[in-house]
């Protein structure tokens, strides 16, 4: 696994020029913007954004004082009261802002910055990775998930015996922007150069207001670009949190050790009051940066090895082989939702409907119908409600629900997707879920109009219109027409979908472990 701070500066601007890095949640696979950036890249180039901004009489316009610059999607978090807001951040800044970073002085000075930030005591394993010969950059990460994280903390039993556990709430909503000066060259330089302007930090900073109408708390959840800052204030955080430690004559250096994923923490010891210790110091340096630890995830435990792994996956040990249910999918699909309350949101839920998903396509499109004891409708019933309770994982369940359409008596399709429909239309807040949705009923029928405006993108043809997308009257009309008109899908995969009445999506869309095509 390559990481981001091992390309050099060409390479790097690729890396976050790339589509997968634009937009690193999850849409349906013809959502394409590698044109628009492209054509954005080419066209700004060495120029820096203010250039481009349009002018109200002789003064600019500055996107500071504009609103809706950036997409916000909500998805929502829990299946109840809890929101996640992914933004698409308009692709002028986030060009130009690549652009910013990907300067070859400027990059130098950011990976020099991490070297310097970085602590021996503290592992982390969360710096942004390329994609692989086989793999996507986002199934990359999740793998360095498991074997930088989950496998090293189950490796510090034989070490410790005490585990506190914690991450950070609202982390992208909450960083305070200023905090990436004082990341780069520490906040007593930069307080000393604050009028600095024309300085690294201070340009990022000024980046991020333009995207949030001013507002210094906060940068926007859904780029690789944005996972990258993050990953930099933490550098900051982890170097300041060691050195206060080392200043207290009550902790030794071989008395902790501490692996962190971007903001979730794991803060091992063999001293509870160590433990207790270090997690007051990280409060207090969070705070300064306006994040806070989560107090209903913040625990301490003295068993390492379950609570390294999460509970899920313990629980999927001693789970039978569940293909053997597929002599009766309904029974199986309703044991997977089953599982969904104790484990809501999990790992598991995802790994299951992908094998459900895998093992009922090959049965349909082997020219099978489905038995009698298992009614399209049930299982849609079923998938419908796990997608509700798991909104995490809105494409494999879509995915799942495309093949038990595609099962389905050509009669009783449509009826099945108004009865989705009507059951989504109870739950506010649901973009991402529109576009998931979206990709299962533009076969059957493909002038469905959704609430979320990207889903009216892919019905464009000839006359592109991004207007609704991002606000981009401040912009001269060379960059503004860009946007408004390239269009952000690819046009042939969609053509495929109504052409071939491809209702039910392939594994490849949705699978992250799917090797990437030679």
């Amino acid at each position: 696994m390559k990481t981001v701070l091992e390309l050099d500066h060409k390479e790097a601007r690729r890396f976050f020029l790339d589509n997968k890095s634009y937009v690193n949640f999850d849409l349906p696979e013809y959502f394409d913007f590698s044109r628009v950036l492209q054509s954005l890249s080419t066209t700004i180039g060495k120029h820096r954004i203010n250039e481009f901004f349009e002018k109200n009489g002789k003064v600019p316009i500055n996107p500071k004082d504009e609103y809706g610059v950036n997409r916000k999607i909500l998805g929502n978090k829990d299946g109840e009261l809890a929101w996640r807001p992914f933004e698409i951040i308009n692709p002028a800044l986030y060009v130009a802002l690549v652009h910013l970073i990907t300067e070859e002085s400027h990059w130098e000075l950011l990976r020099e910055r991490f070297k310097v930030l970085k602590v021996s005591q503290i592992d982390v394993a969360s710096i942004p990775v390329q994609k692989s010969k086989k793999k996507s950059a986002k199934a990359e990460q999740i793998r360095a998930w498991w074997e930088k994280f989950e496998q090293n903390c189950v490796a510090q039993g034989l070490e410790f015996d005490y585990v506190y556990e914690t991450d950070v709430a609202d982390c992208y909503s909450s960083i305070y922007t200023h905090a990436i000066t004082w990341a780069i060259y520490g906040k007593d330089n930069a307080y000393a150069n604050r009028g600095n302007t024309s300085s690294l930090g201070y340009r990022i900073d000024e980046f991020y207001q333009m995207m949030h109408h001013r507002q210094t708390n906060g940068i926007p959840q859904g780029s690789t670009l944005s996972d990258f800052i993050a990953e930099l204030i933490f550098a900051y955080v982890d170097n300041l949190l060691v050195a206060k430690i080392d200043t207290l004559k009550s902790i030794q250096a071989d008395d902790y050790r501490i692996i962190r994923y971007r903001d979730d923490y794991r803060i091992f010891t063999n001293k509870p009051d160590v433990g207790a210790r270090i997690l007051k110091e990280l409060t207090e340096i969070l705070a300064d940066v306006g994040l806070k630890l989560n107090s209903q995830k913040t625990k301490r435990s003295d068993d390492i090895i379950r609570s390294s792994v999460k509970a899920d996956k313990i629980d999927e040990l001693f789970i039978p082989n569940i293909k053997q249910e597929k002599d009766n999918f309904a029974k199986w699909l309703m044991q997977i939702y089953a599982s969904t309350h104790k484990h809501p949101n999990s790992g598991k839920t995802s790994r299951q409907l992908t094998q459900f998903h895998k093992e009922l396509l090959e049965y349909v499109e082997l020219g099978n119908s489905l038995r009698h004891y298992e009614r399209a409708d049930v299982m849609m019933s079923i998938v419908t409600n796990i997608a509700l309770r798991n909104p995490r994982y809105y494409n494999v369940a879509m995915a799942v629900a495309s093949v038990i359409v595609r099962a389905a008596s050509g009669g009783q399709r449509k009826q099945l997707l108004k009865k989705t429909l009507r059951k989504f239309d109870n739950t506010p807040n649901t973009g991402l879920l529109d576009i998931w949705v979206q990709r299962i009923s533009y076969a059957i029928d493909p002038d469905k109009k959704f609430d979320e405006p990207l889903t009216d993108t892919i019905n464009g043809g000839a006359n592109v219109d991004n207007g609704a997308i991002w606000n981009t009257d401040w912009l001269k009309p060379i960059l503004r027409d860009l946007i408004k008109n390239t269009s952000l899908v690819d046009v042939a995969a969609l053509h495929k979908i109504q052409t071939d009445q491809k209702i039910a999506m392939s594994i490849d869309e949705v699978d992250l472990f799917t090797d990437i095509p030679s």
